[in-house]
């Protein structure tokens, strides 16, 4: 049986890893995990241990670990605790679209008003910083082992990270 809410407007942002749906709640200030069952999903249950403070520009990757980017702060969660706050750059991003994948070590962030990528470790430590004008129009952006895809409204290009 379906136990996703009726509203999708109850959301803000959705996440999924291995058999978890991951679901931001639409005030941003909970994490709904919700178990994959025959057919679909079963009953989200709250995963954070702790409540985020609202942020309307909250955002969300999912691997192995939960990273939130909330209030001007990147955080990353396992088992619903908060593990560590990233290291953020001189100039702190007001809103990042965030892309991880399993079994690779960098956290991405675009934080595209300033037209830049941002590349993490997964201990927080800030590796790299890229600044484009051409990322001010990316909507989407994914990570795949060593490349960045990022997409426009009407193309796909890949960067190469060194």
């Amino acid at each position: 049986e379906n136990t996703l809410p009726s509203n999708p407007n109850s959301f803000s942002v959705l996440g999924a890893y291995l058999t978890y749906l991951y679901a931001l709640s639409a005030n941003d200030t909970s994490l709904l995990r919700f178990p994959r069952a025959g057919g679909g999903f079963s009953e989200g249950v709250s995963w954070l241990k702790e409540t985020l403070h609202p942020d309307s520009t909250a955002s969300l990757a999912v691997n192995d670990m939960v990273y939130i980017f909330s209030n001007h702060t990147l955080t990353q969660f396992s088992r619903g605790k908060a593990v560590r706050a990233f290291e953020l750059p001189a100039i702190p991003p007001d809103h990042l679209l965030l892309a991880v994948e399993p079994d690779n070590q960098l956290i991405v962030g675009l934080d595209a008003p300033n037209r830049r990528l941002i590349v993490w470790n997964s201990e927080g430590a800030l590796v790299q910083q890229y600044f484009s004008d051409q990322l001010g129009d990316i909507r989407s952006i994914s990570l795949h082992n060593q490349s960045i895809s990022l997409s426009t409204t009407t193309a796909t290009f890949e960067i190469a990270l060194p």
